[in-house]
């Protein structure tokens, strides 16, 4: 039904525009599509409300049921506290990012490889002001440095499952749309060289790349990180969720199994050398 609908819409807009002249036509467009950009409230209760922009349907599909869809998560930030360094892998368009800022006061690194999900998280932080407490990057983190690109079925902002240096993505492999160059930097290089907050809680959500993340930021992480949550119920191949698992093992991480009896795709992973966290 809703394509019924903005089908309706665009065809109403084109045919009252027809009669134009060609820049003015394109200009009248350009300004209703503007206009058409759907904001979208999320209610927090006591803690207030959260402001998104979605220029698209697919940036619509997370904000509806956020307590519903990945009740781990919302659990896992709410075990944060107060200030907390949080690094937000796999912003998208900001859902936790800005919940994490706005309940927790956290200040927060976001990356969003995906210049559409980029452009979109971008407006939502400057939407909700949180200017001073977000540093958003658009690039991709990654084992090594390298220039690469980002493997995409679709570009448009809020879609998931892309992958960075490799055509496959934790669904398999991808039907490509668009391979979009993107630089990918791993967590100890970036450590070592910006004055960037340390990460005391991660969240990994990347639909694929999870151990060469680990991987380029083992250093970081074990010294600094108290808690990450990662999405891993979502591989086709299970053994990559073996391999994630093991990985973080070997940096000192145990996975937190009754974290969430109702856990969806995430799993909480806890640095054995601190005896604090959420658990």
């Amino acid at each position: 039904m809703s394509k019924t609908y903005s089908n309706l819409i665009e065809a109403f807009g084109i045919a009252i525009t027809a009669h134009l002249k060609p820049y003015r036509r394109a200009n009248a467009r350009a300004h209703a599509s503007e206009k058409l950009v759907q904001r979208w409230v999320v209610n927090l209760g006591f803690e207030g409300q959260l402001y998104f922009e979605c220029p698209t349907g697919r940036s619509l599909h997370d904000l509806k049921t956020p307590y519903n869809d990945e009740p781990e998560t919302i659990k896992w930030l709410n075990a944060m506290p107060e200030g907390a360094s949080f690094w937000d892998v796999g912003a998208n368009i900001g859902l936790y990012t800005l919940y994490a800022a706005k309940t927790k006061e956290a200040k927060v690194l976001a990356f969003e490889p995906s210049s559409e999900s980029y452009a979109a998280l971008m407006n939502n932080i400057k939407l909700n002001s949180f200017e001073d407490q977000i540093i958003p990057l658009c690039f991709a983190l990654n084992e090594k440095e390298l220039l690469s690109r980002l493997y995409m079925k679709s570009t448009e902002a809020g879609a998931s499952m892309h992958s960075f240096d490799s055509e496959y993505s934790a669904e398999g492999k991808i039907n490509v749309g668009f391979a979009q160059p993107t630089i990918g930097f791993s967590a100890d290089f970036l450590h070592a060289t910006f004055d960037l907050p340390p990460p005391e809680f991660v969240k990994i959500d990347v639909d694929g790349n999870e151990v060469r993340i680990l991987r380029g930021g083992r250093e970081i992480f074990m010294e600094h990180t108290r808690s990450l949550i990662i999405e891993v119920e979502s591989f086709v191949d299970k053994s990559l969720k073996t391999e994630v698992i093991n990985e973080l093992d070997t940096m000192g991480f145990r996975e937190v199994k009754d974290f969430c009896p109702n856990a969806r795709r995430n799993s909480v992973f806890e640095n054995r050398k601190y005896s604090e966290g959420p658990n």
